[in-house]
């Protein structure tokens, strides 16, 4: 993946659990939406309505897939939660026996976590979710790799005003421009000051860039031209 290093944990999707906060206790329950959580256990079913029975499986999932969960229902005692579907557009229900959230409690409301949100929703969670989102890039590059571990999949996929970079599934850097589809919760062409109060105050910041670190691995960069945001990047450093 373009200029990304660092450090790359036996399996990524462990680390970025790790990364976005200290790992969540599976027993947690999600306490805000959108939000996100992540997957435990392998080949889980994707559900067109909640419960088993009378629904179609849409889709499947694997341990440490992140999704964007959305909302939260109770169906004979189990937790069943709404959640984009990571392939396509619409939604689809997952049980909450396979899900748990990405932050802790106290953290899922907090200003990372939410940035972390809107960005795999306004940007595709998985190639497959950007390319039905997007179309077809203008430009596509990826392998396969092997380790220890199994095969690592690379995918970095360009349009016109924004690239996105995927290793296992998981976006792992982003390149947008202001004219590219905003976030929620962080819109570029907003004062610097508002993504200050929107993200928290910044490690770094000048007349041109802002900066946050959340961890080891993971870089927020803003560039500011004319005290307005004019681009984001956002990258997972990893090294393989």
């Amino acid at each position: 993946m373009r200029g990304t290093r660092g450090h790359f944990a036996a399996a990524l999707l462990a680390a970025l659990v790790l990364a976005g906060t200290a790992q969540a206790d599976p027993m947690e329950r999600f306490v805000t939406f959108p939000t996100l959580g992540i997957v435990s256990g392998n080949d889980v079913r994707l559900r067109d309505h909640p419960g088993v029975q009378d629904t179609k499986i849409i889709g499947k999932v694997q341990n440490f897939n992140l999704l964007v969960v959305l909302a939260e229902t109770s169906l004979a005692g189990d937790a069943w939660y709404e959640v984009e579907h990571p392939a396509k557009a619409g939604t689809a229900w997952i049980s909450g026996r396979y899900l748990m959230p990405y932050a802790p409690e106290d953290q899922q409301d907090s200003p990372w976590t939410r940035f972390m949100t809107n960005m795999n929703q306004a940007f595709g969670i998985t190639p497959t979710k950007a390319r039905a989102l997007f179309g077809t890039p203008e430009k596509e590059d990826g392998e396969t790799l092997s380790s220890e571990d199994g095969p690592i999949v690379k995918d970095f996929l360009e349009w016109k005003e924004h690239s996105a970079g995927y290793l296992n599934g998981s976006l792992v850097e982003l390149n947008a421009t202001a004219t590219s589809k905003p976030f929620k919760a962080l819109r570029l062409g907003a004062t610097a000051d508002e993504a200050v109060e929107a993200l928290g105050k910044p490690e770094s910041r000048s007349d041109s860039e802002l900066t946050w670190r959340h961890g080891d691995m993971e870089v927020l960069t803003l560039s500011v031209e004319g005290g307005r945001l004019t681009s984001v990047n956002y990258q997972f450093y990893y090294d393989i």
